[in-house]
């Protein structure tokens, strides 16, 4: 065999290994179907139920205000419930899919660490933009409840791309 041949057919073979390792690794992470809720507006608070979070782990909402509807996503991760924007703004995109410890732009694929909001991987455009949390409070009847104006405060800080 011509040694000229052998060496670039290995390299393309470690190659070809080693991405469906890479493939079949992220295949293994639970990806979860969103699921739409409507949240209940009353007065400052806006409220989702805990149990659909627990029960279906990749719960949509959008909530109206005076500058049009805002997007956000609420899930559980070992344990923790986590209440972020729902944006990525140089795609524009407005669906994530949570998978595993990530939320995957829907749109350009892009990959936000579900922990820290933090893009790690995909365009580097969008990886600028991280996912602002929002604070919430879980009540004794079960409901997630933010603040309206903290709901507002993380979608603009989701708009905002971070220092270079």
């Amino acid at each position: 065999m011509n040694r000229r041949l052998a060496i670039p057919g290995v390299v393309v073979a470690l190659v070809a290994v080693m991405l469906m390792a890479g493939c079949s690794a992220s295949a293994d992470a639970k990806t979860y179907a969103a699921n739409w809720v409507t949240p209940t507006v009353n007065g400052g608070d806006v409220t989702i139920p805990a149990s659909v979070v627990a029960s279906k782990n990749d719960v949509h909402f959008k909530v109206s205000t005076t500058q049009g509807q805002m997007g956000f996503v609420a899930y559980a991760l070992n344990g923790v419930t986590q209440v972020r924007a729902r944006l990525c703004v140089p795609c524009r995109g407005e669906s994530f899919t949570l998978k595993g410890d990530t939320l995957v732009c829907d749109a350009c694929g892009t990959i936000f660490s579900a922990t820290t909001g933090k893009g790690i991987g995909g365009v580097q455009a969008c990886q600028s933009y991280p996912k602002a949390s929002v604070p919430f409070t879980t009540s004794a009847d079960g409901n997630i409840t933010m603040k309206l104006n903290d709901l507002q405060t993380a979608y603009d800080k989701t708009l905002k791309r971070l220092p270079q």
